[in-house]
């Protein structure tokens, strides 16, 4: 018997929990039978680039960590600003200082991201990766990214009240830096599961956030997450605020993986640092104890602290004249009775999930979820369709509504 089903417990991770949300059967297709999509290696080649990309992240914010650098900027005198506003303030002023100090900064960021590189490359994992024929060109584009990835990473953290506590923290059996994340389904069955979180920032006073990283945009959806279509960042969230006693403020995800200018489109200077700016958002769900509770957003980014109309640069949140947040930014915040209430959901989403693995449920039943006049299918992605031949038309579908 496979140990994913021993003694009747179930071995598994967040991210196949979420499988068998989307679709049972193709759970089953592909967990239960351990049937594989045999296409032409694309998605491998992908999940290497992703995997070679986390792997730069961590080394080099494992060595910010390590050696206080944000926190030696700051000392050096670098403003706590984001380092694009900085950029406009030297064109603007024509500030030497200030462009020696943000040029020093910048090339800090760059020597660790190379050395971190060239680390990364020696690693056996990526051996085999690296010589394939047409590999070469792809991690030549994902390197000359990473300095602009990295920076941005580095300034959600450097603008803010936190301190990286963890890059790459794991959950399971092993050599793990925490143990199963382990929920009773009944009385003589249990779910451990397994998993990693990209990162851990800790405030001060105990606060924390968990940041994961993503190619794409993405954001937290309620709907999904309390069907269990996007448990990942709520479930590790509610796990890291118990093993460790902390105070949960947010849970974000943050895009890696963007374009400047596209071939056609030529941008001038000013056009560029527009662009550039939003590629330092984070996106997800911030955490604040009541409606009046607004200061608690400050620590994402001490800008908030000064008076009048702020408009973040690293999370969706503004401030009015009056120091009020603006209304069509409340979508962003949980106060704390909201996200306790999402995470008790969560839990009893996934003992339900496991229980009904445990049972053999696993019929062609997948979700359809309407957001606005959007809807959205797994089916359509699904490397099983030509199998179990779902019709949209004819066959249901579990219905989700934002």
């Amino acid at each position: 018997m496979q140990r994913r089903y021993l003694n009747n417990n179930i071995y598994t991770s967040i991210s196949r929990l979420e499988k068998y949300a989307s679709c049972p059967f193709s759970y089953h297709l592909r967990y239960g039978l351990n049937i594989k999509d045999r296409g032409n290696g694309t998605n491998n080649n992908l999940a290497n680039i992703g995997s070679f990309m986390h792997e730069i992240i961590k080394e080099t914010f494992d060595y910010i960590k390590e050696n206080n650098i944000n926190e030696n900027i700051t000392k050096e005198g670098l403003p706590k600003k984001d380092i694009y506003a900085l950029k406009e303030e030297i064109v603007k002023n024509n500030d030497n200082e200030l462009k020696e100090n943000l040029e020093k900064y910048i090339n800090i960021i760059y020597k660790i991201v190379r050395d971190s590189i060239k680390k990364v490359k020696e690693k056996e994992q990526f051996e085999d990766f690296k010589f394939k024929k047409n590999n070469e060109i792809i991690l030549n584009k994902v390197e000359k990214q990473m300095n602009k990835i990295c920076l941005d990473i580095n300034e959600g953290i450097r603008l803010s009240g936190f301190k990286i506590l963890k890059n790459e923290a794991t959950f399971g059996t092993g050599k793990r830096d925490y143990e199963n994340i382990i929920y009773e389904i009944t009385d003589s069955s249990r779910i451990y599961l397994e998993g990693a979180i990209d990162r851990i920032d800790i405030g001060d006073l105990n606060e924390f956030r968990i940041i994961d990283y993503k190619s794409s945009d993405k954001n937290i959806e309620i709907p999904k997450v309390i069907n269990g279509l996007s448990l990942q960042l709520i479930t590790y969230l509610s796990v890291i605020e118990k093993k460790l006693n902390l105070k949960p403020t947010a849970m974000l995800y943050k895009r890696l993986l963007y374009g400047l200018e596209s071939k056609k489109e030529k941008l001038d200077e000013k056009e560029i640092l527009k662009k550039s700016k939003k590629d330092l958002k984070m996106s997800g769900k911030l955490i604040i104890q009541d409606d009046k509770s607004i200061e608690e957003l400050y620590i994402h980014d001490t800008n908030l602290g000064f008076e009048g109309k702020v408009k973040s640069e690293v999370i969706d949140i503004e401030k009015t004249k009056d120091n009020n947040i603006m209304k069509t930014k409340f979508k962003n915040i949980l106060v704390k009775d909201e996200y306790e209430n999402i995470r008790d959901i969560v839990i009893e989403k996934i003992k339900d999930l496991s229980k009904n693995i445990l049972d053999g449920n696993v019929d062609i039943y997948p979700y359809k979820y309407y957001s606005g006049n959007k809807k959205e299918i797994p089916c359509d992605f699904c490397e099983f369709k030509k199998i179990c031949k779902h019709s949209k038309t004819k066959n249901k579908f579990r219905i989700i509504k934002k």
